[in-house]
């Protein structure tokens, strides 16, 4: 059986007619809609949820968190699972709509997409190392996740997304490893290399929870997004770890992130060395510029800085790990706002910062939220 269009899949030949509206696929929720399915597709209903964003839910939310599900089973017309609302899961994903592609596996027999390439802190693919597509090369519209062709461009018709500009990552960045983490947390299942084992080996990284983690990576990525151009502590990552891999990515949405995964990934790694480096090239950069002799003269030395980092009443190594990474998020959101170069912007690719600042609308979207509540 073949359709002009896949939408058509989605309605049953029978009157009355009954449709499943394609950008609720991700998040389908609606018993109704589960049977059309069952019919059309002749997939079972775990089958189907399994396809859905919603069994990442306890990965995404702690599982205490009952009063966020809405969309619980409890609520007539719903399936009997529980479930991720639409708010919830843009909260983690692109728009519901869109997704992302890797050119070389479209280029391979039997053409797919990952469910978990809409996640937007997911960018590279792990098969290839390829920086992901966010958009037609021709025309640069979004690539919509439901299409007829998987690899031409349903608006403009030209564009074939096995040829865009994706560049392959090193396997010893930091993005890279950020990436293999990512997907660690996300399944369960993907093996972490060697490196990747030794770098975060005593990292409190490692030790919390998988909803943990994301939420630590999505308050970073919004603490980032908020920061001036000219802040000092962007000023003190750049210096850490070199961005001209990232200069190449040609999507500023995913180069923004991308910049964002490398600099998190590389602070929380052989803890606490790369943290005491940066807050050491911090303070270097106060005394030497001279930078707030008013209020933080006493702070252009370094040990000063990092017990506000380490204070005495932390708890040791047996301490709650999300917490004390929490502690050194907000530490870094008072310090990266707190403090500017003067009249210096940071040495980040210029394209990276111009797309930081297209991106406001998300920090007005989540960013009060996630600095208010400390990071939840």
């Amino acid at each position: 059986m073949g359709y002009d269009h896949p939408a058509w899949m989605l309605i049953t030949a029978d009157t009355p007619h009954q449709k499943v509206y394609a950008p609720g696929l991700p998040v389908l929720h609606r018993r109704t809609d589960y049977l059309v399915l069952e019919r059309q597709l002749g997939l079972d209903e775990e089958r189907l949820y399994r396809l859905t964003l919603h069994q990442w839910r306890e990965i995404f939310l702690p599982r205490d968190s009952g009063k966020n599900i809405t969309c619980s089973p409890s609520v007539s017309g719903n399936i009997s699972q529980v479930c991720l609302s639409q708010a919830q899961a843009e909260d983690f994903c692109i728009p519901l709509e869109r997704t992302k592609v890797c050119p070389v596996c479209l280029d391979e027999e039997g053409a797919y997409d990952r469910l978990f390439w809409r996640l937007r802190s997911m960018i590279l693919c792990p098969h290839h190392a390829l920086v992901l597509a966010d958009c037609c090369p021709h025309c640069s519209a979004f690539v919509p996740a439901f299409r007829p062709s998987p690899t031409i461009c349903t608006y403009c018709g030209i564009g074939d997304y096995r040829r865009s500009r994706c560049p392959q990552i090193s396997s010893t960045s930091w993005l890279y490893s950020g990436q293999l983490l990512l997907l660690y947390f996300l399944t369960g299942e993907v093996e972490l290399s060697r490196d990747s084992l030794l770098s975060f080996a005593s990292s409190p990284l490692l030790r919390v929870q998988p909803w943990q983690y994301f939420r630590l990576l999505d308050a970073f990525h919004f603490l980032l997004l908020r920061l001036p151009s000219n802040s000092v502590l962007l000023h003190s990552l750049s210096a850490s770890i070199g961005t001209e891999e990232l200069a190449t990515i040609a999507s500023p949405t995913i180069q923004v992130v991308a910049v964002h995964t490398a600099f998190f990934h590389y602070l929380f790694a052989d803890w606490p060395k790369h943290l005491l480096l940066v807050l050491e090239h911090f303070s270097s950069l106060l005394r030497v510029n001279e930078i707030g002799r008013e209020l933080f003269e006493s702070f252009w030395d370094s040990d000063a800085l990092i017990q506000r980092f380490f204070p005495s009443n932390q708890e040791g190594e047996s301490g709650d790990s999300y917490q004390r990474l929490n502690h050194v998020l907000k530490t870094l959101s008072f310090w990266g706002m707190a403090i500017e170069f003067p009249r210096k912007v940071a040495p980040l690719p210029p394209s990276y910062l111009s797309a930081k600042r297209e991106q406001q609308w998300d920090i007005e979207k989540h960013g009060g939220e996630i600095l208010s509540l400390e990071f939840w």
